[in-house]
């Protein structure tokens, strides 16, 4: 073997160090500037076992292996716990439910990994899916659907072309309130089914006929959006977020395929939440607000539609700036002009704490308090999952879903942190290396991202 040379040694070092510091960033850490909140993020890649919380600069602070996939979301608890949804392990093959979102069992973590809690809502009539609510009692409300058969859909009012013959049913929402009961089960003490308050003009001779344009409160049962994903599917509404507010004793829910926010009544019980009267609004489970796309219940036209497949509606926590305001992920899937997503925030209008119709017949509010969206609106845009959150110091923190980016923007829309999540099925993506949205393995999306104080854990 030859000698190599010192010169040679020295060019080849120089060459190494210039290679490292050339490297184009591609993955991690982008931005940390000191307007940014310091906190820690919490995320669950989509397609990894593994759920992270980081701290600004990107370090890992506690990471969750619950080897199974989630069911898109997860939350700390005040107690410091992990509370995550995961997909079963078999369901794929059991094709009970087979949409985006799809989830069935909650479990609970301590720091150190260890499962303290879980909850199966799942069978061959419903399933849990998309978000839920932690709620201050400690009970978590649930999304989830349930199955109606052709026959059920078409004597409730549904044009059977709009049943898939693939399918041959429906899945309507309902949300449901769980009293955990440690270490395994729930009770479920409250409960609201969507296919208690819906209308319909198709059909005279079936069940639910009336005027749509003269029922707001209800849910016309044949509205598909001419582009709507799942319009014709089972997964007809696809709830993908709900919030509630205590003060209110109000639920707030977003519907994708409706392009819409709604708000129900909690004060009900079950039994007047299946009726449209009771609780301190008297109108039971019925609609009390909608919002985003008026077309829905005949009122408004094509450019009055707001929402564009939006995610992760929800109001501003009190003591946070804008407190009681709604934030939503605007995604802007099929907007008019161009697809781009944006954060909106919008205050409800009200007359004696009611919501109320405008003039023109629609719920308000015409003009937003405040949106976020990029110069070159294009550069930020998610088509679904996605997430927004209202942070202490006046700043909001986002996730473009589909492509695991997260960022940070002070009220004047400067952006402070940001950070793309370098983790797949692959496992973590070497710096450097590009993402592919094209390849499933590849894949780094994540479904929602929450921001948590330093003092968290103290």
């Amino acid at each position: 073997m030859g000698v190599v040379k010192p010169a040679l040694i020295a060019f080849l070092i120089v060459l190494s160090i210039y290679v490292f510091f050339d490297q184009p960033k591609t993955v991690g850490l982008m931005i940390n500037l000191p307007e940014a909140y310091d906190g820690y993020t919490l995320f669950s890649p989509i397609y990894s076992n593994v759920t992270y919380l980081i701290d600004n600069s990107g370090e890992i602070i506690f990471e969750w292996d619950a080897k199974n996939l989630p069911g898109k979301m997860a939350y700390l608890l005040d107690n410091t716990n992990l509370l995550r949804t995961e997909i079963f392990p078999d369901f794929y093959q059991e094709q009970y439910f087979h949409y985006g979102g799809s989830g069935g069992k909650l479990k609970e973590f301590t720091l150190d990994g260890e499962v303290v809690w879980e909850f199966t809502y799942s069978n061959k009539t419903h399933l849990q899916h998309h978000d839920l609510e932690v709620m201050p009692n400690g009970n978590i409300l649930l999304i989830a659907w349930e199955k109606k058969t052709k026959e059920e859909a078409i004597s409730a009012g549904r044009n059977p072309e709009l049943i898939s013959e693939n399918e041959s049913e429906i899945w309507p929402d309902h949300l449901v309130e769980i009293k955990p009961i440690r270490p395994n089960g729930g009770e479920v003490v409250w409960e609201w089914h969507l296919w208690d308050h819906v209308i319909q003009d198709f059909d005279p001779t079936k069940e639910n006929y009336g005027v749509v344009k003269d029922h707001p409160e209800l849910v016309d049962i044949n509205y598909v959006w001419e582009y709507s994903l799942h319009g014709n599917m089972a997964d007809w509404v696809h709830l993908n977020s709900v919030d509630f507010n205590e003060e209110l004793d109000q639920i707030i829910m977003s519907s994708p395929s409706f392009n819409e926010v709604w708000i129900i009544d909690h004060s009900t019980t079950s039994d007047e939440a299946a009726t449209h009267t009771g609780g301190k609004s008297g109108k039971g489970g019925d609609l009390l607000y909608r919002w985003g796309n008026p077309r829905t219940y005949r009122a408004g036209d094509l450019f009055d539609q707001k929402l564009f497949m939006q995610h992760d509606v929800q109001w501003i926590d009190s003591g946070l700036p804008g407190e009681g305001n709604i934030l939503i992920y605007n995604n802007g899937w099929r907007r008019l002009d161009e697809n781009y997503s944006s954060v909106i925030e919008f205050s409800i209008p009200t007359k004696g704490g009611e919501y109320f119709l405008d003039a023109s017949g629609t719920y308000g509010p015409k003009d937003l308090v405040w949106e976020y969206f990029a110069k070159n609106k294009s550069s930020f845009y998610s088509p679904k999952i996605s997430s927004a959150q209202r942070l202490p110091n006046g700043n909001t923190l986002i996730d473009v879903g589909d492509f695991g980016v997260f960022f940070e923007v002070t009220p004047d829309k400067k952006v402070v942190w940001k950070y793309i999540n370098p983790y797949t099925q692959l496992g973590k993506t070497k710096q450097g290396d590009e993402i592919s949205s094209n390849k499933y393995s590849q894949h780094n999306a994540v479904f929602m991202i929450k921001k948590y104080p330093l003092s968290f854990f103290e």
